[in-house]
């Protein structure tokens, strides 16, 4: 069932043109790494190629993005994104006690976690420090999704329906997607046509 499910969570994270950097470890990957020896974080990064990573359980990344308009160059901008696994309950979204832990980190433009198979993306005003001023800025928190089919299975109850935590989407994280343009060297650039 190991490899079932890891074929199954490629064939579904594999969409023509998507490109991933990481790929991060959750609390179920951390134990079945520890109890059977098999980094089934590790064979998914390698199963989706173009460089993706096995990232760790919480952890902070800042990207340097460019922009531009009809293929003109227009400005760069940095883009932070933290990551946390989780660790908030499955009878609510988990939103509260999240946005507290990721409130503690400055800066960050998109936060994400999973662990209570819930599924969000929410708009957060931010403040962030520019020059003398403290200025509001849109970020967003993302509760990841689930590949987790707690009420389907008849032969089986889950775990998820025995706690009567609430059905959630199923295998439909939330994407934010954007159309990157090579540039020189390793640049990737946001392309905005103008018609």
């Amino acid at each position: 069932w190991v490899n079932a499910t890891l074929n199954f969570a490629r064939r579904e994270l594999v969409i023509p043109g998507a490109r991933y950097d990481w790929v991060c470890y959750g609390n179920h990957e951390d134990e079945f790494l520890k109890r059977h020896g098999v980094d089934v974080v590790g064979w998914l990064a390698d199963a989706l190629g173009m460089g993706c990573t096995p990232a760790t359980y919480s952890g902070l990344c800042s990207s340097r993005l460019g922009f531009t308009r009809n293929g003109k160059p227009l400005r760069t901008q940095s883009y932070r994104v933290v990551w946390h696994h989780g660790k908030w309950g499955g009878k609510t979204d988990g939103m509260i006690p999240a946005q507290d832990w990721f409130g503690q980190i400055e800066g960050w433009d998109l936060a994400l976690y999973g662990h209570n198979h819930g599924q969000f993306a929410k708009p957060v005003i931010r403040r962030r420090i520019a020059g003398a001023s403290l200025v509001d800025h849109r970020a967003y928190l993302v509760c990841c999704g689930s590949f987790v089919n707690a009420y389907q299975n008849e032969k089986a109850t889950h775990y998820s329906e025995r706690a009567a935590y609430r059905a959630s989407p199923y295998a439909n994280p939330p994407l934010i997607t954007v159309k990157l343009v090579k540039g020189a060297g390793d640049r990737y650039y946001l392309d905005q046509k103008v018609e």
